[in-house]
């Protein structure tokens, strides 16, 4: 293969399809995660602040003359009108608010989430897509058309998804099997053994894992271009990758670099711009006091968030424009040594 062309190729698709920028500003909130820090700065400080009143009314417990000691006796007291006192509490009005919102907010965020993942899975597959018709036929399939054939793909991919959850899920449950194991036979030896067996575990499963996230760069590719289930799209993954491992292999160097290089650049602007708003935000301060600085701080943190969102959208497009003329390029030569 020849990798400096595919990497120009790459370079000049994304350059001169800006559609594939919005496709990947989507993706990029599902592919690899992030969250975003909240800052909240209470509007009353002094209400955060315990009243005599309030610390008058918990349990107070003196220590016997001379004995700096508390007798098992008070202390259980002491955790009786503790816990009486709580349960007094969340049978309040006030808690009993306080916990529907709660409630509220996290039904909110989850609904928020799927919402997320539905569309920025479906922009994963419309990627995909958009760059195989381009590479194709030529033709421009534009974000909201290359979206809804994304959407098709959905189930599929999250399907694959599932399936490396599973796999992790079903490691960390032996692990706690051999751990409640270890504690039950409480034996030296027993344990001793058990720790190595899950020394030789630990180091199966971080292989096996670095051998997953080999086959993942092109099971998506494969659900997608080849329409095929999650299960099908791994076979065919495993194949695509043992007959050709050193293609494989040197691509995946490939994307770690540019991930490095990129990842490097982008800590470093953050330090740079991070240390210049932080001085903006002290004469900020030195004029117009705590609210003035929350407001900067409020509209420049916006605008960091919309940036790196950005930034992160035309990286994960790239990476996935990449990947794709990789598999289409692995996919050819899979085909001439068939003939």
């Amino acid at each position: 293969m020849n990798y400096g062309q595919i990497i120009k190729r790459s370079w000049e698709i994304l350059k001169n399809n800006k559609f594939l920028w919005g496709l990947g500003i989507l993706a990029g909130l599902v592919s690899g995660g992030g969250g975003v820090p909240s800052f909240n700065f209470p509007s009353n400080f002094q209400s955060a602040q315990p009243t005599p009143a309030t610390i008058q009314t918990w349990p107070t417990v003196s220590p016997a003359s001379g004995d700096a000691n508390l007798s098992m006796a008070n202390v259980g007291r002491v955790l009786g009108e503790v816990v009486d006192r709580s349960g007094d509490a969340v049978k309040s009005p006030i808690s009993a608010t306080t916990i529907s919102i709660i409630v509220l907010c996290v039904v909110f965020g989850i609904i928020i989430g799927l919402v997320i993942l539905y569309f920025g899975t479906s922009a994963q597959a419309g990627l995909i897509l958009a760059v195989d018709k381009l590479e194709t036929t030529s033709e421009k399939m534009g974000f909201k058309k290359a979206l809804n054939e994304g959407k098709k793909y959905f189930w599929r991919i999250f399907g694959a998804g599932l399936l490396y959850s599973a796999y992790v899920l079903i490691f960390l449950v032996i692990c706690g099997a051999l751990i409640g194991i270890a504690i039950l036979l409480n034996n030296t030896v027993a344990t001793v053994v058990i720790i190595l067996l899950g020394v030789v575990l630990v180091i199966a499963f971080l292989v096996s894992c670095l051998y997953l996230v080999v086959l993942y760069l092109f099971v998506t590719q494969i659900i997608v271009l080849e329409n095929l289930g999650p299960i099908e799209a791994l076979k065919k993954a495993h194949i695509l990758v043992k007959n050709n491992w050193r293609d494989v292999l040197i691509s995946w160097v490939i994307m770690m670099g540019i991930g490095f290089v990129v990842g490097l650049a982008l800590v470093l602007a953050l330090l740079i711009v991070g240390a210049i708003l932080a001085l903006v935000g002290f004469g900020v301060y030195g004029l117009t006091g705590v609210v003035g600085t929350v407001i900067y701080g409020i509209i420049f943190g916006i605008i960091l968030f919309v940036v790196l969102l950005v930034v992160r959208g035309f990286i994960t497009a790239y990476m996935s424009i990449f990947t794709t003329l990789v598999y289409r390029a692995l996919y050819y030569i899979q085909a001439q040594k068939a003939v």
